[in-house]
């Protein structure tokens, strides 16, 4: 009998490993799931609905929303799904949606990005969407089933063409993205082990005039890279953070 008992204590060891491995692997519920029943009052004016306890909302103008659906808000961990019941209920234009900057505790420490939104929708890949901050809020527009998230988004342009000029004779530039002051790191595209660090001291170039052109460098900087021979190169560009201060340097 002693063996019947072995495999007894296996079997049982097999069905809460099983158990486990089940309940590991199982998808996240919704932390958060809130159900919006929107009937035919909803139709036919704006309307702009809290949702999240404040910390974002909802809304459409008239004829965004033809016909009463379901609406199911849920967030797990950092994201937001939006689900519409009936998806023809909303128009090509869709619903705008706003989520506080600060939602679940999202910190921008970074000086040189923007908090932004990514949406993302079905079997697809998370997007940087054409977003505006207003009034604590950053809103973009959505269709009928997405997921929306807070994100950070380098500020400025970040790759392209620069080219010199003479100017100060140092290791200074010109930037239409990073105010004076700004150290950047400049780098060849093709050869990034290839880079110095310029000092930003003018505006410029006129991103309108030079949609390709990213930097300015003076020609000291510039034959760093390159000889001034070669005219324009093609650059990456990288904010350099400021030195952090010790705060507990009690020198001085």
């Amino acid at each position: 009998m002693s063996w019947m008992l072995k495999w007894r204590k296996i079997g049982i060891f097999l069905g809460v490993l099983a158990l486990g491995i089940l309940m590991v692997g199982s998808p996240a519920k919704a932390e958060v799931m809130h159900v919006l029943h929107l009937d035919p009052g909803f139709i036919g004016h704006p309307v702009n609905l809290d949702i999240l306890e404040g910390q974002a909302f909802i809304k459409w103008d008239t004829g965004d929303l033809s016909y009463p659906s379901d609406l199911y808000v849920s967030v797990s961990s950092t994201e937001i799904e939006v689900v519409w019941d009936t998806s023809y209920a909303l128009t090509e234009k869709g619903v705008e949606i706003g989520v506080k900057k600060d939602y679940l505790g999202f910190k921008n420490d970074d000086p040189f990005s923007d908090i932004v939104l990514e949406t993302k929708v079905p079997f697809g890949e998370w997007k940087v969407a054409d977003s505006v901050e207003k009034d604590g809020f950053i809103m973009t527009r959505i269709g009928p089933e997405a997921r929306v998230r807070l994100a950070l988004a380098p500020r400025g342009m970040r790759s392209g063409e620069a080219t010199w000029y003479k100017y100060k004779g140092g290791m200074f530039a010109a930037s239409p993205d990073f105010p004076k002051g700004t150290k950047l790191q400049v780098s060849l595209a093709d050869d990034p082990t290839k880079s110095c660090v310029v000092t930003v001291n003018d505006y410029g170039p006129d991103r309108d005039l030079f949609p390709s052109r990213v930097i300015d460098l003076d020609s000291v900087a510039f034959k760093k890279l390159s000889p001034l021979s070669a005219g324009k190169l093609n650059v990456t560009v990288t904010p350099v953070p400021p030195p952090e201060t010790d705060k507990d340097d009690k020198s001085g």
